[in-house]
């Protein structure tokens, strides 16, 4: 385990930040931190940093971790303007230590694809490569745990794309710690969730499938849990394996439509689902 916090607690003024919040931190995995804004998500990466001290709680962090153990890149990319780009890498990699500062940014500049800037101000850059940098800088020291503040807030569609794979690449070499409104990139990138409501922090399982799925929806639970042989049940939505061919997947709806209350199909996990299950998790206003 990388880091485990248990029991935190915060109140500013008259408003609860946390209360009773625990979670748990494992090398190798993405993990989700999503809820309303105002909800105190930033505050909490704050507490698991280091950075602001809860009123109640405690966080023990693994053994053996170096002095930098940590990357963060918060909601605004810390850049300099007038810096170029490979400058501003380089002195980040020295600050934190890196021996062979050269080498890191070199690995950092193909690791966030910046070989098109790396010559230019950083002033200069659009939005979507502002957010690389940032996220080159949060990583060119290869911390244990690296922690992003809303990764893709300000990006199109298609830059939530290209960032996606490097999101979920990260997971290789340490874990990410990440806050997001974007569901669908939770729901693509992450291998576990936790919401922020209200105060309470709990978790919500996301169900993952490594092969080919489709998955469908019914009414209700009892029509789902009614249906021939699903891989996975996650209330009144189902998953069957095939082998990935339009053929197989074609012959799989075929065969699932003769059973009632099947309203919709979905190649991978449905957001509704996952709307459900916040919906069930939300707390009441106090």
């Amino acid at each position: 385990m990388l880091l485990s916090a248990q029991h935190l607690a915060l109140r500013r003024s008259r408003q609860t930040i946390l209360r009773d919040a625990s979670l748990e931190l494992h090398p190798r995995e993405v993990v989700a931190l999503i809820g309303g804004n105002g909800a105190g998500k930033t505050t909490l990466l704050e507490i698991l940093t280091g950075a602001l001290m809860p009123d109640a709680g405690s966080i023990h962090y693994q053994a053996g971790l170096p002095a930098f153990w940590l990357g963060y890149l918060p909601d605004k990319a810390p850049l300099y303007p007038q810096w170029r780009v490979r400058e501003f890498l380089q002195t980040c990699a020295q600050i934190r230590g890196v021996r062979d500062s050269k080498t890191a940014l070199a690995d950092a500049v193909q690791r966030c694809d910046l070989h098109a800037v790396a010559h230019k101000r950083c002033g200069e850059l659009s939005h979507g490569y502002r957010q690389r940098v940032g996220l080159a800088q949060a990583l060119i020291h290869k911390p244990s745990l690296l922690v992003l503040d809303e990764p893709t807030n300000g990006l199109d569609s298609d830059q939530r794309l290209l960032l996606r794979p490097l999101l979920a690449g990260l997971a290789d070499s340490c874990c990410v710690l990440m806050t997001s409104h974007d569901w669908d990139e939770v729901l693509a990138t992450a291998h576990r969730v936790y919401y922020l409501d209200n105060g309470v922090l709990q978790e919500i399982p996301i169900p993952r499938v490594d092969s080919p799925h489709l998955w469908v929806a019914c009414d209700n639970t009892a029509q789902a849990q009614a249906l021939p042989q699903p891989t996975l049940l996650d209330g009144r939505f189902a998953a069957f394996a095939y082998d990935g061919s339009d053929a197989a997947r074609q012959s799989l709806w075929q065969r699932l439509a003769a059973y009632p209350g099947i309203c919709a199909y979905y190649p991978a996990y449905p957001r509704e689902a996952f709307q459900e299950q916040l919906n069930a998790v939300a707390q009441p206003v106090t």
